[in-house]
């Protein structure tokens, strides 16, 4: 049975940076209130589900991180090459899985996985630049995209069931 290992984040939510080992029977989040818990349940569900929709529905200006933001507007010039991207990485345990095996992931290491990133999507570089050079603090949420992707750098979605998984609301 695949178990998540370890997930590994970059400008999501409330996370510039983070990245957690898990146990392979049983793991409990504990913290105090706006730790990021939610966070990391949202994240691995994002990621295990695939689902462009589920991350529209979500809304990116939700799941980007505010501070890497505040940093682009903040350093330097308003270029493409700034804007941040943000990254979910599953980590697995190792199966040798051809599908999900490779190094398409922020470490460079050969292992099972899967990787959902959000950035600046290419063919709306015009566009992106309009809007980074009006006055203000104008971002282009809109123009940016998510993929999916294995470690072995295919292409995955919710109909691709590699993790059985439940995400259960709290809220």
């Amino acid at each position: 049975m695949k178990t998540i290992e370890k997930i590994r984040l970059s400008n999501f939510k409330k996370f510039e940076r983070f990245e957690v080992d898990f146990d392979k029977e049983m793991n409990i989040l504990i913290g105090d209130n706006e730790a990021g818990k939610s966070s990391i349940l949202t994240a691995i569900d994002l990621a295990l589900g695939g689902s462009r929709s589920k991350v529209d529905s979500a809304g990116i200006e939700s799941l980007l991180n505010i501070n890497s933001i505040a940093k682009f507007f903040s350093g330097g010039a308003r270029s493409i090459g700034r804007l941040p991207t943000m990254f979910v990485e599953i980590y697995l345990n190792d199966q040798g899985n051809h599908d999900l095996n490779g190094k398409n992931n922020s470490a460079g290491k050969e292992c099972d996985g899967l990787r959902m990133v959000c950035s600046p999507m290419d063919e709306f570089g015009k566009e992106i630049v309009d809007i980074l050079t009006q006055p203000g603090e104008n971002f282009p949420f809109e123009y940016y995209a998510v993929r999916f992707a294995t470690f072995a750098d295919q292409p995955y979605s919710g109909y691709s069931k590699h993790v059985r998984h439940l995400m259960i609301d709290s809220s």
